[in-house]
């Protein structure tokens, strides 16, 4: 496989029927996490388990991020992941619920840093 680097990625949301590609994103990273149901009985010699329910979050930071989906804090949205401004199919899709933080740093520029909370199972593009 080929070396990526992630310096053309974007991330778009959709509310409704719009969807809105963020501008000038800095960068997006997705965590998988699967819940361990310990299964260990006495004498074993090693742990076991089994994997239980699965669950996703992630997180993004924009500079100038577009303010049109900000306001759309109170609705899960549709989130396509892209590794590359000029992909057609996203690496990773869902539906979420997010929450966002602001900065406005006095020797920075104003960056807007995104966090994703799955509702749902992340699909592959």
């Amino acid at each position: 496989m080929a070396a990526k680097t992630g310096q053309f990625a974007k991330v778009s949301i959709k509310v409704g029927a719009t969807t809105v590609t963020v501008a000038q994103l800095r960068d997006w990273s997705i965590s998988v996490e699967s819940e361990k149901i310990d299964t260990t009985a006495a004498g074993d010699s090693w742990e076991k388990h089994e994997i239980g329910l699965l669950s996703w979050e992630g997180d993004a930071t924009f500079i100038d991020a577009d303010q049109y989906w900000l306001a759309h804090v109170d609705k899960k949205v549709e989130i396509e992941f892209f590794d590359k401004d000029t992909d057609t199919t996203p690496v990773y899709k869902g539906t979420a619920s997010f929450d966002f933080d602001r900065s406005v740093p006095y020797d920075d520029v104003i960056e807007t840093s995104v966090s994703f909370t799955g509702d749902g199972a992340l699909l592959l593009g």
